[in-house]
């Protein structure tokens, strides 16, 4: 109802097209209601021959309350990866009040905090109070994406200095990956290469991150390379001389793993 309003019925006139006795006329109006315990009066004349004998008058009382407020402000989805330190949720609002479903169910005060133990996506409800009446129920929907696995790095070693060095992981779909190691190395290959040529220095621990397409990143995967240095030749003694028709003896040499 709007202050103002007028609705007007009309009728067909004339000698030949007379108003059947007792048929009923309907006007329906649908508006917002803006003011209460207003009237709106709906008033018709029925004239014959140019002449009011009759009034016919409708009238409907409006009383209500205060206007329903407008549901507060929020911003949503809030978005979360898995593990994550999650803070109470917000909404702009007057009396706010909490819910765990679209209608009914009981409201609290206080704004719930998110767990983001599973990966799940999890809707709540807020209203707010304005002048003792309550508004309808904002939504926020609470999407916890999954965190990757830690990823199971490895090396091809031990390596001798001088051989190439190179790290390796599965793939994982659409991930993007951060190598950090020794010397300050860091890639963003999946397999890096360390060096074409590994010196001792290249020895240690490298560690993998992985962060998946929904940009939640895994635990460090941690992978230990070992560079060993090149031995020195072993000891021999040399030349060894024979004549001719002597008996030889093994030849001898002072090292480890020797191979001839």
């Amino acid at each position: 109802v709007y202050s103002g309003s007028t609705v007007t019925w009309k009728f067909e006139q004339g000698f030949n097209n007379p108003i059947p006795f007792g048929k009923e006329y309907t006007v329906s109006v649908t508006t917002k209601v803006n003011s209460c315990s207003e009237k709106i009066i709906n008033q018709a004349h029925v004239e014959l021959y140019g002449h009011a004998v009759d009034e016919i008058r409708a009238q409907a009382v409006v009383t209500c309350g205060a206007s329903t407020p407008d549901a507060p402000t929020v911003t949503t989805p809030v978005t979360y990866c898995q593990g994550d330190a999650a803070v109470a949720l917000k909404a702009t609002g007057t009396s706010l009040k909490w819910y765990s479903v679209s209608v009914g169910g009981s409201g609290a005060s206080t704004a719930p905090i998110p767990s983001t133990v599973d990966a799940v996506t999890t809707k709540y409800y807020v209203s707010q109070t304005v002048a003792g009446v309550e508004s309808a129920r904002a939504m926020i929907e609470v999407v916890v994406n999954a965190k990757p696995s830690v990823p199971a790095v490895a090396n091809d070693g031990p390596f001798c200095v001088g051989e190439a060095l190179t790290l390796s992981v599965p793939a994982m779909a659409s991930a993007t990956y951060a190598w950090t190691g020794p010397n300050s190395f860091t890639s963003t290959d999946q397999n890096p290469t360390v060096s074409a040529s590994a010196t001792l220095a290249m020895a240690g621990d490298y560690s993998l991150v992985v962060t998946s397409a929904k940009n939640c990143a895994s635990n460090p995967g941690k992978t230990t390379v070992v560079v060993n240095k090149i031995p020195d030749a072993p000891i021999v003694i040399t030349r060894i001389k024979y004549c001719q028709g002597e008996t030889e003896t093994q030849l001898s040499a002072t090292g480890s793993g020797l191979l001839c």
